[in-house]
């Protein structure tokens, strides 16, 4: 990952995606650990992990509840408690990105702003915490909390406002390109994240 932004003076403030850029977010785990044949395991990642009833938990739509009551009306009897524990336990699949926690540490103590901006549902609050001091970041903002998912504009500009953040001044990484096109729109300096952060 090119970190050449540390050479601009004026970037004093850091945002990052979550999934796949501070949390590895694995849901074919999740999958594979409460089914015990590829069918089922395939049927889990499709009707629940990759599904409308996941977006709308992220957008503060669904609560955890009503994805599951929605989905399992999608899916045979037979599937319904690997659901159930798919569904309230998949954040057991969150775990640190590779050099990811160094990288903030480095960067909170080198003074810059850091911020998190991600699309995620109501679990983000309990299993975030658990991998990340939230003292380091000045915000976050997560989806389910505003209504808005990236790349809205909306949701870049309502982080903006929120910290009163000067676009030109901050830098933000996604894996996604169109969330990284979305932050460009809002006049950020964005970065799509392939791999990792580099040692700095």
């Amino acid at each position: 990952m090119d970190n050449k932004f540390l050479n601009d003076p004026n970037i004093k403030n850091i945002i990052f995606d979550m999934g796949d850029v501070l949390l590895d977010f694995r849901p074919w785990l999740i999958a594979e650990k409460y089914t015990d044949n590829e069918e089922d395991k395939d049927l889990i990642l499709k009707e629940l992990f990759t599904s409308t009833a996941w977006t709308l938990a992220d957008s503060g739509v669904f609560s955890i509840d009503d994805r599951y009551d929605v989905v399992k009306d999608r899916l045979p009897e037979r599937l319904h408690k690997a659901l159930y524990d798919s569904n309230y336990n998949w954040a057991e699949c969150m775990t640190p990105h590779e050099g990811s926690q160094a990288f903030v540490k480095k960067m909170y103590e080198a003074g810059y702003n850091l911020f998190v901006l991600s699309n995620a549902s109501g679990e983000f609050h309990d299993y975030f915490p658990k991998f990340y001091d939230l003292s380091m970041f000045k915000g976050i903002v997560v989806s389910c909390d505003v209504k808005m998912l990236k790349p809205q504009i909306g949701i870049y500009k309502y982080l903006l406002d929120k910290y009163n953040l000067d676009p030109k001044e901050c830098v933000f990484f996604d894996d996604r390109e169109t969330n990284v096109m979305g932050a460009k729109n809002a006049g950020i300096n964005a970065v799509l994240f392939e791999d990792k952060f580099m040692e700095v």
